[in-house]
């Protein structure tokens, strides 16, 4: 062939090869260009071709990737240059067998690569006969060449898929009924056939008249992918998707499977990463089309044993097959079929010991989808295996308890109440009475579980009550058999238990006795009264001495004592006896309390709730007593330590057994573990972020300002890097957390939890006022504190939800007027001044500002003049401060101090009015001031009673003349002019609407206003000519709305 001429445009051939992508386009492209120029002839093209025919059997395989893409892109777009006659002689001459065998395999290569491209180029489509002549050359190769085999076989797949028909040479055939060479591709080539074409021969014939789908196959498909390796193979995908739907073939398919693989799992890593890999797929498969029925053939005892024996070495994916499990049992809802796959996870050769040697959480959200019969059956069976034991080993029997613990407080469980008691009681006798098959190990893991379920829920309190005194009831029994107590008694608790005896008859006695609204008391104090009791077994001191405090509020209550009033409240007495109970780190006495403590609120006065808020004071240290009461304190703490950290490690292997626990458990134990991961950090980093900011962010600069160092002169920059230096120095400072201050902090965020119940459920007025300052005044004191981290997420998250209690449930008697005008005033200072790390809190600042405005409106009517008087001056402050200063209060508060209906929002907006319009406030301050006065107009409550008409009147009348007054200094710009129509159309559209003068306003804006030019600025002006029934053409178009000729928007020359 002769070469044409631009002989320089060769080259490109060479770079076709490049290994850069980027390159090889670039020259493809030059090379295709070249192709479909005018200016090129036939020889040219021809010389292409063949070129780029010839490449495809290049020695490179960046080579023959260029040129399959370009070849590709020539059949594409060029086929009146490339019909498949001439590509076809092409291909025969520049892709022929030499003879040598290296010569003879890139030209196979290069041939099949040929069909390639003319199959996906759609070449053939308008002649659908010459399929057959490229589908017999593409067989002929896969004959030849073994490695060519995949490659011909998805090819004749994809050429099926387009003409519906099937091809296959008598030799072809026959090579593909050898399934066990090649296995996955020709079983692909074959579903692709099954799919695509309606009753295919070429199935019949491999499978000697069966199909490839055919549930009588799915045996011998089972053994033959057993012998395969190839886990991510696309056949599997699109298998499984193909028989998910059928049962029947699932189940052949995967007995056979495992049958053949069971005894290699664990000695070959290939077969078990086909193994996990197929499982994978299938559960996936089966979650996407909703098809749930196989899930107990996958999830077989062969699986099983795999997840345990072998999960660490697939530990991803045992728990992303494990997920997938838990997640189509939760779809499938199907309570029998949950409890049938818990059995086999139970049953397996780690019984209840799954989720522990596994690592996963499986065993815990099967349960989790239990209906409550299945739940007491399975409950029943852990509960035996703790206790009896038989034929289960000793870890089991842990595990078992755990499972057993975490079942009692699932909320379908709630209405079986006398099931969970009697468990509950089967556990005490368990860790109380000498057993032979309980060791005195497992005795008290299990005495420890119990007093961890004594705070689960009850439908009532009533109802929980009685279930405490079922226990104690069994309690006493067990304690009444000589010599068969593993516990050992001491005088403190014999005494603990003759107090308790008396003030639980004492209190039944009451019960029958007192009224209705005295009734809930008896029972939340005969509560604490049986949970200080069971106590009493681990703790007989600390029980005792409660259980003293509980019979002096019993005979307070009651008045049965001598009659006098000397001496606390028995609410007192109860408060000290939740303080005293909340210093020790107990889930459960935490929970009781929350319980009580939501019955005795509204019996709560001034001694009661000064002892919570004491707490609240920076100042105050739970460990003031003296050193050796402290180290008694502490040894008797000891217990409840020990039993909070078997509570965790109980948690931990029992699946979230507390993950339905009540709230407060739920809140509690995550803040302590905020604060624990605090504790153990290397440097504090909330103390570091607070001297940073403070360094480099001055008192007197605003938040969004902070030191230029470009400004500082050299001794200032010395002086600065000093300062720097000595924060990271003391920041990377190791120091072991303090004791002391870690049980202060945690004891403080308990005694939230009280104020917040105590919140919602409705706290007066005049407690509001002292709390908030309180809770502030702490929030200040530990913002950058050591060790508090936990606390003071508590704190905020406190903040952010007292803030949104309904005003209904604020009682306001008595208020003290000058104590919330003094509490606004110091938070809209404190919102209004934040900087460095009080940042953090000035959203806080702001909702309860917002609360405190709310709440102003639900004083007395006889405060509201002197609330009036005195709060007004300080709004009054807050807006001028706002135009004036940089640190202010946010416009999105100030707006909705506008849209408030508060007893001074009227004399505020005649403040705002006359600012907004003042020749010397900035421009983006008067817009500002012009949105809060749209949003006072469109705030149709503020107006529903008007009882201020007359400073309405002069609020509207103030509007006018601060526009005339802009407009006689040139700052009435076009801007300002839609900010105003704006704030025109609300007035308008407000229920105020009819005190305006609205004469004056419509004879005065054409002579004020001008039409705008932007698009832009039309729709408020727009919208005000059609509510003012006002012609644009009254309106200065092009003259300013000044003195002078010049375009608005422009001030007056001078």
């Amino acid at each position: 062939m002769v070469v044409p001429e631009r002989a320089s445009h060769w080259d490109y051939f060479h770079l076709l090869g490049s290994f850069e992508d980027k390159h090889k386009f670039n020259y493809a492209v030059k090379l295709y260009l070249l192709f479909v120029d005018d200016g090129s002839d036939e020889g040219t093209r021809e010389y292409i071709l063949s070129r780029v025919v010839g490449a495809l059997g290049a020695i490179s395989n960046s080579m023959r990737a260029g040129a399959f893409s370009l070849f590709c892109t020539l059949l594409v777009n060029c086929p009146q240059y490339c019909d498949y006659e001439s590509v076809k002689k092409l291909v025969d001459n520049q892709l022929k067998p030499t003879g040598t065998t290296k010569a003879d395999a890139e030209a196979y290569v290069g041939q099949f690569l040929a069909y390639k491209a003319i199959v996906q180029s759609k070449l053939l489509d308008k002649t659908p006969s010459l399929y057959k002549e490229v589908a017999n050359g593409i067989m002929e190769l896969a004959l030849k060449k073994s490695y060519l085999y995949p490659g011909s076989l998805a090819l004749l797949g994809q050429m099926s898929v387009v003409t519906r028909q099937e091809y296959g040479s008598d030799a072809f055939l026959k090579n593909l009924k050898d399934l066990n060479n090649a296995t996955l591709d020709k079983l692909q080539y074959l579903l692709q056939l099954e799919q695509n074409i309606e009753d295919p021969e070429t199935s019949v014939h491999v499978f000697d008249g069966r199909r490839l789908l055919s549930t009588e196959t799915a045996t011998e498909i089972g053994i033959l992918l057993s012998k395969c390796h190839n886990a991510s193979h696309e056949f599997l995908k699109q298998f499984f998707e193909a028989i998910s739907d059928n049962h029947k073939y699932v189940s052949k398919f995967w007995k056979a499977y495992e049958k053949q693989v069971k005894d290699k799992i664990g000695t070959n890593k290939a077969i078990l990463d086909m193994y996990y890999n197929l499982l994978s797929q299938a559960l996936q498969t089966m979650l996407a089309k909703k098809n749930f029925k196989s899930i107990k053939t996958l999830v077989s005892d062969v699986a099983i044993e795999s997840f345990i024996k072998h999960n660490k070495l697939k530990p991803e994916l045992t728990k992303e097959t494990c997920k997938s499990i838990s997640d189509i049992l939760a779809l499938a809802n199907d309570s029998a079929l949950s409890l049938e796959i818990l059995n086999k996870l139970v049953s397996s050769s780690s019984t209840f010991s799954f989720d522990e040697d596994t690592g996963t959480k499986l065993v815990g959200s099967v349960w989790r989808t239990l209906a409550i019969d299945e739940i007491k059956g399975f409950g029943d069976k852990c509960l035996n295996a703790a206790i009896k034991g038989d034929g289960v080993k000793n870890k089991d029997r842990f595990n078992a308890l755990n499972i057993y613990c975490s079942l009692l407080n699932q909320p379908a469980c709630l209405p079986e109440d006398q099931w969970r008691i009697e468990g509950m009681k089967a556990l005490l006798k368990a860790g109380l009475l000498s057993r032979e098959n309980v060791s005195a190990e497992l005795a008290n893991a299990i005495r420890k579980s119990f007093f961890n379920i004594l705070s689960i829920k009850f439908s009532s309190l009533p109802i929980y009550a009685d279930a405490l005194k079922e226990l104690v009831a069994c309690m006493n029994r067990c304690t009444s058999k000589e010599g068969s107590l593993r516990v050992k008694e001491t005088e403190e608790m014999k005494e603990a238990w003759k107090i308790s005896h008396k003030m639980i008859a004492s209190l039944e006695k009451h019960k029958k006795r007192s009224k209705e609204e005295n009734k809930i008391i008896i029972q939340a104090l005969e509560l604490l009264t049986c949970f200080i009791t069971l106590k009493s077994l681990f703790e007989p001191k600390e029980s005792k001495f409660n259980l003293t405090d509980m019979n002096s509020v019993l005979s307070r209550v009651t008045k049965s004592d001598d009659g006098s009033d000397d001496g606390p409240e028995w609410i007192e007495v109860v408060m000290d006896l939740f303080l005293n109970m909340l210093s020790k780190p107990n889930v459960g006495n935490r929970t009781i309390i929350n319980i009580v403590f939501k019955t005795v609120t509204p019996h709560l006065n001034e001694g009661a709730f000064s002892q919570l808020i004491d707490v609240l004071d920076p100042s105050y240290d739970l460990n003031k007593a003296e050193d050796n009461e402290e180290v008694n304190e502490e040894e008797d703490s000891g217990e409840d330590e020990e039993t909070n950290e078997n509570t965790e490690e109980s948690e931990e292997s029992s699946d979230e057994g507390d993950e339905d626990s009540s709230e407060e458990s739920e809140e509690d134990e995550s803040e302590d573990m905020v604060d624990e991961e605090s504790n153990s950090r290397a440097f504090n980093q909330e103390k570091l972020q607070f001297d940073l900011r403070n360094a480099l962010m001055p008192a007197n600069d605003s938040d969004n300002e902070s030191i230029n160092i470009d400004d500082l002169d050299e001794e200032q920059g010395r002086q600065l890097d000093a300062k720097l230096s000595a924060i990271f120095r003391n920041a990377a400072t190791k120091k072991k957390p303090s004791k002391r201050e870690s049980i202060t902090s945690h004891f403080r965020t308990r005694v939230v939890d009280l104020l917040e119940t105590y919140c919602i459920t409705g706290m007066p007025l005049e407690h509001w006022l002292i709390l908030i300052p309180a809770v502030l005044k702490l929030a200040n004191s530990i913002v950058a504190a050591k060790n508090t981290a936990g606390l003071k997420q508590r704190l905020l998250s406190f903040i952010r939800k007292v803030s949104s209690v309904k005003i209904s449930n604020i009682t306001s008697k008595d208020c003290d007027v000058n104590a919330l005008v003094e509490l606004l005033k110091q938070l809209i200072n404190q919102a209004s001044g934040a900087s460095g790390t009080e940042l953090d809190l000035k959203q806080h600042y702001l909702e309860l500002i917002k609360f405190g405005v709310k709440n102003s409106t639900h004083v007395h009517p006889s405060n509201t003049a002197a609330l009036k008087e005195l709060l007004s001056p300080v709004m009054n402050t807050a807006i001028r401060n706002f135009f004036s200063e940089k640190n202010s209060l946010q416009l999105e508060l100030l707006i909705f101090l506008c849209q408030y209906n508060w007893c001074g929002v009227h004399d505020m907006i005649s403040q705002i009015i006359q600012l907004t319009f003042d020749a010397e406030t900035k421009p983006f301050k008067r817009s500002q001031g012009i949105s809060m006065l749209v949003g006072y107009f469109k705030s149709d409550r503020i107006f529903s009673i008007l009882e201020d008409s007359e400073v309405i009147k002069g609020n509207q009348k103030s509007i006018l003349l601060g526009i005339e007054g802009l407009n006689s200094v040139g700052l009435f710009d076009q801007k300002i002019q839609h900010s105003v129509a704006e704030l025109i159309v609300a007035m308008h559209d407000s229920k105020s609407s009819n005190l305006a003068k609205w004469k004056s306003w419509k004879e005065k804006l054409p002579q004020l206003m001008g039409v705008p030019k932007g698009k832009k600025f039309h729709k408020h002006f727009e919208a005000m000519c059609k509510r003012l029934g006002l012609d644009k053409n009254r309106f200065k178009g092009s003259e300013n709305t000044g003195t002078s000729a010049a375009s608005p928007g422009k001030k007056r020359q001078r």
